[in-house]
């Protein structure tokens, strides 16, 4: 894995981004490649004056702290530039559990935006269907898939199984 801190590149690129409109941007699982922070915390509030400036939803992988504990998060930035919410991984891979990432609650929670109602998936969770059900009988319209990998065929048969779409943003291979 690239040991880079990723924050700079990736405001550039949502910058470029910005002239584009986005109702919201997603980016992948961990992207800023940092030690674990609290919400709100430095990478939070760069992201959120830049949700302000662009009226814009973001959605991002962030490894975060709470106490003691040690989370693989995606945090939702709303377009005012507030926490909308945060959901943390129910299922870390065996490395990120050896590293100390503990799991999030079962119950995943729902968000409300002026779009909809959205839900969070991370990565490894894809592989429990019941939860992405769950998303769904909850009122869930889209989900965000910030992830390592793309898991193209996968998230495909949840989205047509679900009837909702899926958006994800990946560190390798496509994002869509």
């Amino acid at each position: 894995r690239d040991s880079r801190d990723l924050l700079e590149e990736t405001m550039e690129r949502l910058n470029h981004a910005a002239s584009f409109q986005p109702d919201i941007a997603c980016l992948p699982e961990l992207f800023p490649n940092r030690p674990p922070e609290p919400v709100p915390g430095p990478v939070t509030e760069r992201l959120a004056a830049w949700a302000r400036e662009h009226s814009c939803y973001v959605v991002f992988g962030l490894k975060t702290k709470t106490g003691r504990r040690v989370f693989n998060s995606a945090v939702i930035i709303d377009r005012g530039g507030q926490v909308n919410g945060l959901y943390s991984k129910i299922h870390p891979t065996e490395g990120e559990l050896k590293e100390g990432t503990a799991p999030g609650r079962v119950d995943p929670p729902l968000f409300e935006t002026d779009f909809g109602i959205i839900g969070v998936q991370i990565c490894f969770d894809i592989n429990w269907w019941d939860i992405w059900k769950q998303l769904k009988q909850r009122g869930a319209r889209i989900v965000f898939f910030p992830s390592a990998y793309p898991a193209a065929r996968q998230l495909s048969a949840l989205a047509l199984m679900n009837q909702f779409y899926i958006v994800s943003s990946s560190m390798r291979g496509s994002s869509k």
